[in-house]
């Protein structure tokens, strides 16, 4: 049976993914999608392949669009999230054994730097691979610089450390500095991210009264659980190794407004509150 892969959003997995099947001669589409990315962002590719009787393989793609004949899955975020990594169901999908590198790039995505440790990564290990995904993911040295202010200017309430961002979602930067920081390696951070376009965009919004329109991110990274919470009450995304898991680490988000920003500070708050 012939395969082709259709690779989903750019990430340091992703791109580890389609450099394994480069080396094996594997046919691919890699539209260097972001996260989110949907089965549509390929569907005239995907069609095409059916039609030349080529099974398409989606690599953490969202099906929003039906497809009738038989289509391969892969996928370990989510619902899916206690499945082993992209790359690994990959790898085997093709016959080809994981490197350690691929295994690292593994378990940094299923489990972030707890993961890497838990496989006896060294520090040099660690930075190279947390530095080489803030990169795949598109984190710029202006990025870098921000988070080293917002952090500098973080908040604790009722034990979640809140770190806002002005000009960028991408949390990575913030996470990896304060890693260090948390009691046995367990997260509980919140990243309230200011998503507009440009930086006169603000001013819009305040000069036509819509303030409460604003828009903004939230990423939040603790307790499994609450972070399941999260994802149900606010309709977002989740996912990670301890996802739904009281006594594991996950991750959990959901885009809002500056109106709504609050209430869910106070509901993330409470639920940490909750179980002290």
């Amino acid at each position: 049976m012939k395969y082709m892969f259709f690779l989903g959003g750019h990430d340091l997995e992703m791109l580890t993914i389609r450099q394994r099947l480069q080396e094996h001669s594997i046919p691919f589409a890699d539209k260097g999608l972001d996260w989110g990315a949907k089965t549509s962002d390929y569907a005239s590719e995907i069609d095409e392949a059916l039609q030349q009787g080529i099974t398409p393989v989606c690599v953490e793609l969202e099906f929003d669009t039906q497809l009738c004949e038989p289509v391969g899955d892969i996928n370990h975020h989510g619902n899916r999230s206690g499945e082993p990594a992209s790359i690994l169901q990959v790898l085997k999908w093709i016959g080809v054994k994981p490197f350690r590198h691929d295994e690292l790039v593994a378990a940094n995505d299923s489990g972030y730097i707890p993961a890497m440790l838990e496989m006896g990564a060294t520090d040099d290990e660690i930075y190279g691979i947390r530095l080489a995904d803030r990169q795949a993911q598109g984190v710029t040295n202006q990025m870098e610089e921000e988070a080293e202010h917002s952090i500098s200017n973080r908040v604790e309430r009722g034990g979640v450390v809140i770190v806002n961002l002005r000009y960028s979602n991408k949390c990575s930067p913030v996470t990896d500095r304060l890693f260090q920081t948390w009691p046995n390696g367990k997260e509980n951070l919140l990243v309230r991210c200011l998503t507009l376009a440009h930086e006169g965009e603000l001013d819009m919004y305040l000069e036509s009264d819509a303030y409460d329109d604003v828009p903004y991110e939230l990423n939040y990274f603790g307790p499994g659980d609450i972070c399941k919470a999260v994802k149900e009450k606010f309709d977002g995304w989740g996912g990670g190794k301890g996802f739904g898991n009281p006594e594991s680490q996950a991750f959990a988000g959901c885009r809002t407004t500056s109106k709504q920003l609050e209430e869910m500070t106070k509901f993330i708050v409470g639920l940490n509150e909750a179980k002290k």
